[in-house]
Protein backbone atom coordinates (compact mmCIF):
# COMPACT_ATOMS: atom_id res chain seq x y z
CA UNK A 1 0.00 0.00 0.00
CA UNK A 2 2.70 2.65 0.62
CA UNK A 3 3.89 2.19 -2.56
CA UNK A 4 0.43 3.21 -3.97
CA UNK A 5 0.89 6.07 -1.68
CA UNK A 6 4.28 6.88 -2.72
CA UNK A 7 3.38 6.60 -6.62
CA UNK A 8 0.34 8.58 -5.92
CA UNK A 9 2.34 11.52 -4.35
CA UNK A 10 4.52 11.70 -7.98
CA UNK A 11 1.84 11.80 -9.64
CA UNK A 12 0.41 15.18 -7.90
CA UNK A 13 3.78 16.58 -7.86
CA UNK A 14 3.49 15.82 -11.86
CA UNK A 15 0.31 16.64 -11.89
CA UNK A 16 0.68 20.14 -10.27
CA UNK A 17 3.41 20.69 -13.03
CA UNK A 18 1.25 19.96 -15.54
CA UNK A 19 -1.60 22.61 -14.71
CA UNK A 20 0.81 24.95 -14.60
CA UNK A 21 1.91 24.61 -18.00
CA UNK A 22 -1.02 26.31 -20.52
CA UNK A 23 -2.27 23.35 -21.71
CA UNK A 24 -6.24 23.42 -22.09
CA UNK A 25 -9.15 22.60 -20.22
CA UNK A 26 -10.26 19.29 -21.95
CA UNK A 27 -6.66 17.48 -22.03
CA UNK A 28 -6.66 18.04 -18.45
CA UNK A 29 -10.77 16.74 -17.85
CA UNK A 30 -9.54 13.86 -20.31
CA UNK A 31 -6.64 12.75 -18.04
CA UNK A 32 -8.91 13.00 -14.68
CA UNK A 33 -11.33 11.02 -16.29
CA UNK A 34 -8.95 8.67 -17.12
CA UNK A 35 -7.65 8.06 -13.07
CA UNK A 36 -11.51 7.90 -12.55
CA UNK A 37 -11.75 4.52 -14.61
CA UNK A 38 -8.77 3.46 -13.01
CA UNK A 39 -10.16 3.40 -9.34
CA UNK A 40 -13.29 2.20 -10.92
CA UNK A 41 -10.90 -0.76 -12.40
CA UNK A 42 -9.84 -0.74 -8.35
CA UNK A 43 -13.01 -0.98 -6.82
CA UNK A 44 -14.78 -4.10 -9.17
CA UNK A 45 -11.51 -5.86 -9.68
CA UNK A 46 -11.20 -6.20 -5.90
CA UNK A 47 -10.42 -2.67 -4.18
CA UNK A 48 -7.96 -3.71 -1.58
CA UNK A 49 -6.37 -6.49 -3.57
CA UNK A 50 -2.59 -5.54 -3.55
CA UNK A 51 -1.79 -7.11 -6.98
CA UNK A 52 -4.32 -4.15 -8.21
CA UNK A 53 -3.28 -1.38 -5.87
CA UNK A 54 0.35 -2.36 -7.23
CA UNK A 55 -1.01 -2.12 -10.82
CA UNK A 56 -2.12 0.60 -10.24
CA UNK A 57 0.81 2.33 -8.67
CA UNK A 58 2.28 1.47 -11.86
CA UNK A 59 -0.17 3.48 -13.66
CA UNK A 60 0.41 6.47 -11.36
CA UNK A 61 4.11 6.45 -12.29
CA UNK A 62 3.32 6.43 -16.02
CA UNK A 63 0.98 8.99 -15.06
CA UNK A 64 3.25 11.12 -14.04
CA UNK A 65 5.87 10.95 -16.30
CA UNK A 66 3.35 11.24 -18.91
CA UNK A 67 2.01 14.25 -17.52
CA UNK A 68 5.56 15.98 -17.31
CA UNK A 69 6.21 15.28 -20.94
CA UNK A 70 2.80 16.83 -21.50
CA UNK A 71 4.22 20.33 -20.08
CA UNK A 72 6.59 20.35 -23.44
CA UNK A 73 4.43 19.30 -25.91
CA UNK A 74 3.00 22.13 -28.11
CA UNK A 75 -0.15 23.89 -28.93
CA UNK A 76 -1.29 21.39 -32.13
CA UNK A 77 -4.21 19.74 -31.40
CA UNK A 78 -3.81 16.65 -33.18
CA UNK A 79 0.15 16.25 -31.51
CA UNK A 80 -2.10 16.75 -27.93
CA UNK A 81 -5.16 14.04 -29.17
CA UNK A 82 -2.22 11.81 -30.38
CA UNK A 83 -0.60 11.95 -26.80
CA UNK A 84 -3.57 11.73 -25.29
CA UNK A 85 -4.56 8.16 -26.86
CA UNK A 86 -1.48 6.62 -26.98
CA UNK A 87 -0.75 7.37 -23.34
CA UNK A 88 -3.95 6.24 -21.92
CA UNK A 89 -3.77 3.16 -23.86
CA UNK A 90 -0.46 2.24 -22.28
CA UNK A 91 -1.72 3.35 -18.96
CA UNK A 92 -4.53 1.34 -19.33
CA UNK A 93 -2.75 -1.72 -20.22
CA UNK A 94 -0.89 -1.33 -16.78
CA UNK A 95 -3.57 -1.19 -14.62
CA UNK A 96 -5.38 -4.51 -16.18
CA UNK A 97 -2.05 -6.07 -15.60
CA UNK A 98 -1.74 -7.28 -19.12
CA UNK A 99 1.03 -5.02 -19.74
CA UNK A 100 3.70 -6.34 -16.76
CA UNK A 101 6.28 -4.83 -14.26
CA UNK A 102 7.81 -5.77 -11.34
CA UNK A 103 5.66 -3.58 -9.66
CA UNK A 104 2.81 -5.49 -10.68
CA UNK A 105 2.81 -8.19 -8.61
CA UNK A 106 2.97 -9.44 -4.86
CA UNK A 107 5.01 -11.99 -3.26
CA UNK A 108 5.33 -15.30 -5.26
CA UNK A 109 4.67 -13.71 -8.48
CA UNK A 110 2.35 -15.79 -10.86
CA UNK A 111 3.49 -15.11 -14.67
CA UNK A 112 -0.13 -13.38 -15.97
CA UNK A 113 -1.30 -11.75 -13.54
CA UNK A 114 -4.02 -13.89 -13.10
CA UNK A 115 -4.92 -15.46 -9.36
CA UNK A 116 -3.47 -18.96 -8.80
CA UNK A 117 -4.58 -21.64 -7.48
CA UNK A 118 -4.05 -24.39 -4.89
CA UNK A 119 -5.08 -27.71 -6.17
CA UNK A 120 -5.74 -30.53 -3.81
CA UNK A 121 -4.97 -34.26 -5.32
CA UNK A 122 -5.99 -37.60 -4.94
CA UNK A 123 -2.38 -39.19 -2.98
CA UNK A 124 -2.69 -42.09 -5.60
CA UNK A 125 -2.76 -39.89 -8.88
CA UNK A 126 -0.44 -37.43 -7.79
CA UNK A 127 1.74 -38.24 -11.00
CA UNK A 128 -1.48 -38.57 -12.79
CA UNK A 129 -2.24 -35.41 -12.09
CA UNK A 130 1.81 -33.74 -12.87
CA UNK A 131 1.35 -36.10 -16.25
CA UNK A 132 -1.93 -34.12 -17.37
CA UNK A 133 0.00 -30.40 -16.33
CA UNK A 134 3.20 -31.31 -18.43
CA UNK A 135 0.65 -32.10 -20.62
CA UNK A 136 -1.20 -28.23 -21.18
CA UNK A 137 0.40 -25.32 -22.08
CA UNK A 138 -1.87 -23.07 -20.19
CA UNK A 139 -0.65 -23.81 -17.10
CA UNK A 140 2.18 -24.46 -14.70
CA UNK A 141 2.71 -26.67 -11.48
CA UNK A 142 5.26 -26.44 -8.33
CA UNK A 143 4.92 -29.05 -5.77
CA UNK A 144 5.42 -26.79 -2.56
CA UNK A 145 4.41 -28.51 0.22
CA UNK A 146 6.91 -30.54 1.90
CA UNK A 147 5.88 -31.73 5.46
CA UNK A 148 7.74 -33.68 7.61
CA UNK A 149 5.49 -35.78 9.07
CA UNK A 150 3.40 -36.11 5.89
CA UNK A 151 1.77 -39.32 7.14
CA UNK A 152 -0.03 -36.99 9.18
CA UNK A 153 -1.57 -34.71 6.46
CA UNK A 154 -2.70 -34.32 2.98
CA UNK A 155 -0.38 -31.10 2.57
CA UNK A 156 1.77 -32.90 0.81
CA UNK A 157 -0.78 -33.94 -2.10
CA UNK A 158 -1.43 -29.90 -2.76
CA UNK A 159 0.06 -28.39 -6.15
CA UNK A 160 0.32 -24.61 -6.78
CA UNK A 161 -1.06 -24.24 -10.13
CA UNK A 162 0.19 -20.74 -12.10
CA UNK A 163 -2.73 -20.20 -14.80
CA UNK A 164 -0.40 -18.90 -18.08
CA UNK A 165 -4.14 -18.85 -20.29
CA UNK A 166 -6.76 -16.00 -20.77
CA UNK A 167 -9.85 -18.13 -19.48
CA UNK A 168 -8.76 -18.56 -15.72
CA UNK A 169 -12.91 -19.51 -14.74
CA UNK A 170 -12.44 -22.33 -18.06
CA UNK A 171 -9.23 -23.60 -16.56
CA UNK A 172 -10.20 -23.71 -13.22
CA UNK A 173 -13.90 -25.92 -14.14
CA UNK A 174 -11.35 -28.12 -16.31
CA UNK A 175 -9.22 -29.11 -13.34
CA UNK A 176 -12.75 -29.95 -11.24
CA UNK A 177 -13.58 -32.04 -13.30
CA UNK A 178 -11.19 -34.49 -13.39
CA UNK A 179 -11.74 -37.46 -11.73
CA UNK A 180 -8.50 -37.67 -9.84
CA UNK A 181 -8.90 -33.32 -8.30
CA UNK A 182 -10.40 -33.50 -4.90
CA UNK A 183 -9.99 -29.83 -4.51
CA UNK A 184 -9.58 -26.39 -6.44
CA UNK A 185 -9.31 -23.05 -4.16
CA UNK A 186 -7.34 -19.43 -5.45
CA UNK A 187 -4.83 -19.08 -3.88
CA UNK A 188 -5.49 -15.76 -1.70
CA UNK A 189 -3.64 -12.72 -0.81
CA UNK A 190 -2.64 -11.36 2.25
CA UNK A 191 -1.65 -8.45 3.86
CA UNK A 192 -0.16 -6.86 7.27
CA UNK A 193 -3.38 -5.40 9.03
CA UNK A 194 -2.00 -2.45 10.88
CA UNK A 195 -0.97 1.18 10.69
CA UNK A 196 1.64 3.41 12.83
CA UNK A 197 -0.19 5.89 15.02
CA UNK A 198 2.02 8.46 16.25
CA UNK A 199 -0.26 9.07 19.65
CA UNK A 200 1.51 8.17 22.76
CA UNK A 201 0.17 7.52 26.09
CA UNK A 202 1.72 8.23 29.64
CA UNK A 203 1.53 5.37 32.16
CA UNK A 204 2.19 6.77 35.33
CA UNK A 205 2.19 3.46 37.20
CA UNK A 206 5.24 1.46 38.51
CA UNK A 207 6.29 -2.26 37.62
CA UNK A 208 7.67 -4.77 39.18
CA UNK A 209 9.66 -5.21 35.71
CA UNK A 210 10.45 -1.82 35.25
CA UNK A 211 11.61 -0.93 31.61
CA UNK A 212 12.24 2.50 30.08
CA UNK A 213 9.22 2.71 28.06
CA UNK A 214 6.48 0.90 30.54
CA UNK A 215 4.93 4.71 30.75
CA UNK A 216 4.19 4.47 27.00
CA UNK A 217 2.63 0.76 27.51
CA UNK A 218 -1.03 1.61 28.14
CA UNK A 219 -2.26 -2.27 27.65
CA UNK A 220 0.14 -2.60 30.93
CA UNK A 221 -2.57 -0.99 33.21
CA UNK A 222 -5.64 -1.59 31.63
CA UNK A 223 -4.73 -6.09 31.28
CA UNK A 224 -3.67 -5.48 35.11
CA UNK A 225 -0.42 -6.87 33.97
CA UNK A 226 1.48 -6.11 37.57
CA UNK A 227 -0.66 -8.61 39.05
CA UNK A 228 -0.01 -10.43 36.44
CA UNK A 229 3.56 -10.74 36.83
CA UNK A 230 3.09 -11.09 41.00
CA UNK A 231 1.92 -14.39 40.21
CA UNK A 232 3.81 -15.50 37.04
CA UNK A 233 6.83 -15.39 38.83
CA UNK A 234 6.05 -17.59 41.24
CA UNK A 235 5.65 -20.34 38.50
CA UNK A 236 8.55 -22.07 36.98
CA UNK A 237 8.54 -23.10 33.89
CA UNK A 238 8.55 -26.70 32.84
CA UNK A 239 9.65 -26.16 29.07
CA UNK A 240 11.37 -23.28 27.02
CA UNK A 241 8.44 -22.21 24.74
CA UNK A 242 9.00 -21.63 20.72
CA UNK A 243 7.12 -18.69 19.55
CA UNK A 244 7.07 -18.71 15.93
CA UNK A 245 6.43 -14.90 13.96
CA UNK A 246 5.10 -15.63 10.70
CA UNK A 247 5.68 -12.08 9.04
CA UNK A 248 7.58 -9.91 7.44
CA UNK A 249 10.93 -11.29 9.04
CA UNK A 250 12.30 -9.77 12.42
CA UNK A 251 15.30 -7.49 13.42
CA UNK A 252 17.16 -10.26 15.15
CA UNK A 253 19.53 -7.84 16.52
CA UNK A 254 17.34 -5.67 17.90
CA UNK A 255 18.40 -4.87 21.65
CA UNK A 256 15.04 -6.04 23.71
CA UNK A 257 15.08 -9.09 21.46
CA UNK A 258 18.33 -10.21 20.75
CA UNK A 259 18.48 -12.21 24.30
CA UNK A 260 15.59 -14.17 23.59
CA UNK A 261 15.56 -14.41 19.60
CA UNK A 262 17.25 -17.55 17.79
CA UNK A 263 18.44 -17.38 14.38
CA UNK A 264 17.53 -19.26 11.25
CA UNK A 265 19.05 -17.80 8.65
CA UNK A 266 19.53 -13.88 6.77
CA UNK A 267 15.72 -13.96 4.93
CA UNK A 268 14.28 -14.46 8.77
CA UNK A 269 16.36 -12.36 10.64
CA UNK A 270 15.73 -9.13 8.56
CA UNK A 271 12.69 -7.01 8.71
CA UNK A 272 12.92 -4.00 6.31
CA UNK A 273 9.20 -2.95 6.75
CA UNK A 274 9.49 -3.58 10.75
CA UNK A 275 5.89 -5.25 11.20
CA UNK A 276 7.50 -8.16 12.17
CA UNK A 277 10.18 -6.83 14.72
CA UNK A 278 6.96 -5.04 16.43
CA UNK A 279 4.86 -8.23 16.93
CA UNK A 280 7.89 -10.27 17.94
CA UNK A 281 8.42 -7.43 20.50
CA UNK A 282 4.59 -6.95 21.90
CA UNK A 283 4.30 -10.88 22.49
CA UNK A 284 8.29 -11.89 23.71
CA UNK A 285 10.31 -8.60 24.47
CA UNK A 286 12.88 -9.32 27.02
CA UNK A 287 11.74 -7.82 30.24
CA UNK A 288 13.00 -6.53 33.42
CA UNK A 289 16.57 -6.18 31.20
CA UNK A 290 16.51 -2.05 31.61
CA UNK A 291 15.87 -1.60 28.21
CA UNK A 292 12.99 -0.68 26.28
CA UNK A 293 9.44 -2.41 26.45
CA UNK A 294 7.99 -5.03 28.81
CA UNK A 295 6.13 -8.01 27.54
CA UNK A 296 5.15 -11.19 28.69
CA UNK A 297 8.90 -12.68 28.63
CA UNK A 298 10.17 -12.11 32.05
CA UNK A 299 12.69 -15.22 32.35
CA UNK A 300 13.63 -16.09 28.86
CA UNK A 301 11.17 -18.67 29.10
CA UNK A 302 9.78 -17.42 25.33
CA UNK A 303 11.83 -17.99 22.11
CA UNK A 304 11.33 -16.00 19.31
CA UNK A 305 11.85 -17.81 15.84
CA UNK A 306 11.12 -16.26 12.81
CA UNK A 307 9.11 -17.37 9.39
CA UNK A 308 9.81 -14.71 6.43
CA UNK A 309 6.09 -15.10 4.89
CA UNK A 310 5.61 -11.85 3.64
CA UNK A 311 7.50 -9.17 1.08
CA UNK A 312 8.92 -6.31 2.46
CA UNK A 313 5.87 -4.08 1.34
CA UNK A 314 3.90 -6.40 3.54
CA UNK A 315 2.00 -9.12 1.17
CA UNK A 316 2.17 -12.66 0.70
CA UNK A 317 0.43 -15.16 -0.59
CA UNK A 318 -1.70 -18.39 1.15
CA UNK A 319 0.53 -20.91 -0.31
CA UNK A 320 3.20 -18.86 1.31
CA UNK A 321 1.39 -18.45 4.71
CA UNK A 322 0.86 -22.51 4.61
CA UNK A 323 4.08 -23.14 3.65
CA UNK A 324 5.36 -20.70 6.73
CA UNK A 325 3.20 -23.07 9.08
CA UNK A 326 4.60 -26.05 8.02
CA UNK A 327 8.38 -25.21 8.57
CA UNK A 328 6.92 -24.13 11.75
CA UNK A 329 5.40 -26.81 13.00
CA UNK A 330 8.32 -28.93 11.50
CA UNK A 331 10.99 -26.94 13.72
CA UNK A 332 9.28 -27.64 16.72
CA UNK A 333 6.51 -24.34 17.10
CA UNK A 334 4.54 -24.83 20.26
CA UNK A 335 2.63 -21.41 19.65
CA UNK A 336 2.64 -19.49 16.30
CA UNK A 337 1.36 -15.87 15.72
CA UNK A 338 0.18 -14.49 12.46
CA UNK A 339 -1.01 -10.81 12.09
CA UNK A 340 -1.86 -10.74 8.41
CA UNK A 341 -4.79 -11.94 6.63
CA UNK A 342 -7.17 -10.90 3.50
CA UNK A 343 -10.58 -11.30 2.18
CA UNK A 344 -11.75 -15.46 1.81
CA UNK A 345 -13.01 -16.13 -1.74
CA UNK A 346 -13.67 -19.52 -0.81
CA UNK A 347 -15.67 -20.69 1.80
CA UNK A 348 -14.42 -23.85 2.68
CA UNK A 349 -10.69 -22.53 3.46
CA UNK A 350 -9.68 -26.05 3.49
CA UNK A 351 -5.84 -25.68 2.65
CA UNK A 352 -5.99 -23.25 5.51
CA UNK A 353 -8.14 -25.65 7.82
CA UNK A 354 -5.62 -28.77 6.70
CA UNK A 355 -2.28 -26.54 7.66
CA UNK A 356 -3.82 -25.36 10.64
CA UNK A 357 -4.87 -29.02 12.01
CA UNK A 358 -1.11 -29.87 10.84
CA UNK A 359 -0.11 -27.90 13.48
CA UNK A 360 -2.68 -28.78 16.05
CA UNK A 361 -1.53 -32.44 15.79
CA UNK A 362 1.92 -31.56 16.78
CA UNK A 363 0.24 -29.57 19.92
CA UNK A 364 0.89 -26.18 18.52
CA UNK A 365 -1.46 -23.04 19.43
CA UNK A 366 -1.90 -21.02 16.09
CA UNK A 367 -3.12 -17.50 16.73
CA UNK A 368 -4.17 -15.16 13.90
CA UNK A 369 -5.69 -11.47 13.75
CA UNK A 370 -8.84 -10.37 12.53
CA UNK A 371 -8.42 -8.10 10.08
CA UNK A 372 -8.74 -3.82 10.03
CA UNK A 373 -12.34 -3.76 7.46
CA UNK A 374 -14.63 -2.86 10.13
CA UNK A 375 -16.67 -6.09 9.09
CA UNK A 376 -16.60 -9.65 9.98
CA UNK A 377 -13.84 -11.36 10.76
CA UNK A 378 -15.96 -14.30 9.62
CA UNK A 379 -15.33 -13.26 6.10
CA UNK A 380 -11.27 -12.86 6.01
CA UNK A 381 -8.87 -15.90 6.50
CA UNK A 382 -7.33 -17.43 8.13
CA UNK A 383 -9.18 -15.57 10.50
CA UNK A 384 -12.03 -17.79 9.86
CA UNK A 385 -9.85 -21.11 9.67
CA UNK A 386 -11.06 -23.93 11.85
CA UNK A 387 -8.81 -24.42 15.01
CA UNK A 388 -7.26 -21.26 14.94
CA UNK A 389 -7.70 -18.21 17.88
CA UNK A 390 -9.00 -15.28 16.57
CA UNK A 391 -7.87 -11.70 17.94
CA UNK A 392 -9.75 -8.50 17.27
CA UNK A 393 -8.89 -5.42 18.78
CA UNK A 394 -9.70 -2.66 21.88
CA UNK A 395 -8.59 0.68 22.61
CA UNK A 396 -7.47 2.65 25.70
CA UNK A 397 -11.00 2.48 26.82
CA UNK A 398 -11.39 -1.14 26.73
CA UNK A 399 -14.18 -0.70 23.36
CA UNK A 400 -13.46 -1.97 19.94
CA UNK A 401 -11.44 -0.75 18.12
CA UNK A 402 -13.25 2.11 15.34
CA UNK A 403 -10.64 -0.51 12.62
CA UNK A 404 -11.24 -3.97 13.96
CA UNK A 405 -13.26 -6.68 12.29
CA UNK A 406 -15.65 -8.17 14.80
CA UNK A 407 -16.17 -11.90 16.13
CA UNK A 408 -19.54 -12.85 15.10
CA UNK A 409 -19.30 -16.46 13.84
CA UNK A 410 -15.89 -17.45 14.97
CA UNK A 411 -15.70 -20.09 17.09
CA UNK A 412 -12.53 -19.05 19.32
CA UNK A 413 -12.19 -15.18 19.39
CA UNK A 414 -10.55 -13.16 21.87
CA UNK A 415 -10.47 -9.16 22.32
CA UNK A 416 -6.94 -7.84 23.45
CA UNK A 417 -5.26 -4.32 23.16
CA UNK A 418 -3.93 -3.21 19.47
CA UNK A 419 -4.91 0.66 19.61
CA UNK A 420 -1.62 2.83 19.91
CA UNK A 421 0.77 0.24 20.58
CA UNK A 422 4.19 0.69 21.48
CA UNK A 423 7.01 -1.79 20.43
CA UNK A 424 10.29 -2.83 19.16
CA UNK A 425 11.29 -1.99 15.28
CA UNK A 426 13.99 -2.38 13.56
CA UNK A 427 17.30 -0.53 14.55
CA UNK A 428 17.20 -0.54 18.03
CA UNK A 429 14.47 1.60 17.66
CA UNK A 430 11.08 2.07 18.69
CA UNK A 431 7.30 2.67 16.84
CA UNK A 432 3.34 2.85 17.88
CA UNK A 433 1.52 0.61 15.77
CA UNK A 434 -1.83 0.36 15.80
CA UNK A 435 -4.46 -2.65 14.12
CA UNK A 436 -5.36 -6.43 14.91
CA UNK A 437 -1.90 -7.60 14.07
CA UNK A 438 -0.44 -5.87 17.32
CA UNK A 439 -3.69 -7.33 19.38
CA UNK A 440 -2.34 -10.90 17.80
CA UNK A 441 0.70 -11.06 19.30
CA UNK A 442 -0.05 -9.92 22.89
CA UNK A 443 -2.70 -13.25 22.83
CA UNK A 444 0.40 -15.08 21.30
CA UNK A 445 3.08 -14.21 24.51
CA UNK A 446 0.05 -15.15 27.13
CA UNK A 447 -0.71 -18.46 25.41
CA UNK A 448 3.70 -18.80 25.39
CA UNK A 449 3.63 -18.18 29.28
CA UNK A 450 1.23 -20.04 29.68
CA UNK A 451 2.36 -23.27 27.74
CA UNK A 452 6.20 -23.21 29.11
CA UNK A 453 4.29 -23.95 33.06
CA UNK A 454 1.73 -26.55 31.10
CA UNK A 455 3.13 -27.61 27.94
CA UNK A 456 0.66 -29.59 27.01
CA UNK A 457 -2.69 -27.73 26.86
CA UNK A 458 -4.72 -27.96 24.45
CA UNK A 459 -6.34 -25.13 21.89
CA UNK A 460 -9.77 -25.68 23.55
CA UNK A 461 -8.28 -25.85 26.97
CA UNK A 462 -6.92 -22.44 26.54
CA UNK A 463 -9.39 -20.74 24.75
CA UNK A 464 -11.78 -21.94 27.56
CA UNK A 465 -9.61 -20.32 30.36
CA UNK A 466 -9.09 -16.98 28.03
CA UNK A 467 -12.87 -17.06 27.67
CA UNK A 468 -13.77 -17.78 31.17
CA UNK A 469 -11.33 -15.01 32.71
CA UNK A 470 -12.32 -12.21 30.42
CA UNK A 471 -12.30 -8.66 31.78
CA UNK A 472 -15.69 -6.67 31.43
CA UNK A 473 -16.48 -4.03 30.09
CA UNK A 474 -19.26 -1.82 28.40
CA UNK A 475 -18.46 -2.95 24.98
CA UNK A 476 -15.96 -5.93 24.31
CA UNK A 477 -14.12 -7.97 27.40
CA UNK A 478 -10.62 -7.94 27.20
CA UNK A 479 -8.30 -10.79 27.93
CA UNK A 480 -7.39 -10.63 31.51
CA UNK A 481 -3.99 -12.67 31.71
CA UNK A 482 -3.77 -12.38 35.57
CA UNK A 483 -7.46 -14.33 36.11
CA UNK A 484 -5.74 -16.49 33.09
CA UNK A 485 -2.88 -17.54 34.91
CA UNK A 486 -4.92 -17.75 38.04
CA UNK A 487 -7.13 -20.40 36.81
CA UNK A 488 -4.40 -22.44 34.87
CA UNK A 489 -2.23 -23.20 37.97
CA UNK A 490 -5.38 -23.98 40.09
CA UNK A 491 -6.81 -26.09 37.56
Amino acid sequence: MSLFFISFGIALIAWQLWSESKVNFIFRSLTLIFLTLSFLHLSYNGFISQLNWNALSVSLICLSITSFIAKFIGKNSRTKLLYLLSSSIILLLCSSGIIRTPLSHAVEPNSSGIPELLVEVQHAHVEDFKAYCDAQDDIKIVEYFDPLYEEHTELDDYFVVDILGSSPKKIIERLQSLSFVEYVEENDLVFTPSFRSPKTYKNKKSYIFSDPLNKNQWALENTRMNDFYEIAVKQKPKKKIKLFILDTGVDGDHEDLKDVYVKSGKKNDKDKRGHGTHCAGIAAALTGNNVGISSFNFDKRIEIYSEKVLADFGGGTQAGIIKGIINAVDNGADVISMSLGGPSNDKKQKAYNEAVRYARDRNCIVVVAAGNSRSKALYYAPANSEGVITVAASDENNTLAEFSNTLEGIKMGVYAPGVNILSTFPNNSYETFSGTSMATPFVAGLISLMKSIKPELTVEHIYDILQSTMLQSNEVSIIDPKTALEKLVSS
